[in-house]
């Protein structure tokens, strides 16, 4: 850019020095058609990647404003009390009962399997019906799309889970419309809350 810079004030003097040599006037007048021709190719290439960036940046903006919620799901982030089991508590103690689930079973893919035993408790305090898929050895993948068709609700904590498993889950409840949420940790407090949303769930219709 300096050697071409050069060349333009080379221009206004009618000479060109270069190695010490003098170009002469026709030199002079073809030097300055190209460097007119790169400084608009230059322009021209600067107004593209101003217009790319800015297709980017308004894709960004939009994905931000979106919700972290999968298309498919709710998905539940908070380790401990969130609202969403704030409202499942105030809504079992106006119903004098927090049998929300009325016998509906509730698939537990994924999770700590030292855990089952707290979330079959918290699900039965619903009147739920507790069902587990951990993907352990005493679990085999080819039986999961069963368990998902006899479930009525699902859950899943997306961090102790088979990928397998998870996609598993993501297209049957997806084009099924079954009933899922998403847990972002696989504590009792966070699987509490999940039961929450799936209460509200049940209790909207």
């Amino acid at each position: 850019m300096k050697f071409l810079k050069k060349l333009a004030l080379a221009n206004t003097t009618g000479t060109i020095p270069h190695n010490h040599f003098t170009v002469s006037e026709p030199t002079d007048t073809f030097l300055s058609c190209c460097l007119r021709s790169l400084t608009q190719l230059s322009r021209a290439w600067k107004q593209s990647l101003d217009h790319a960036s800015s297709k980017i940046t308004s894709s960004r903006r939009r994905s931000d404003k979106s919700t972290p919620v999968a298309n498919w799901a709710p998905l539940v982030k908070a380790r401990y009390s969130t609202e969403a089991n704030k409202k499942y508590n105030q809504t079992s103690h106006q119903n004098n009962s927090g049998c929300r689930l009325a016998g509906r079973s509730v698939l537990c893919v994924g999770g700590r399997i030292k855990l089952y035993p707290e979330y079959n408790r918290l699900v039965k305090n619903c009147d739920g019906c507790f069902m587990g898929f951990h993907g352990g050895s005493h679990d085999y993948l080819e039986d999961l799309p069963q368990l998902l068709k006899q479930a009525d609700m699902i859950i899943c904590p997306v961090d102790c889970v088979n990928h397998e498993a998870f996609f598993t889950v993501k297209h049957y409840c997806k084009y099924s419309g079954k009933p899922c949420v998403l847990l972002a940790h696989s504590e009792v407090n966070t699987f509490e809350a999940g039961i929450g949303v799936l209460v509200a769930m049940a209790t909207s219709g």
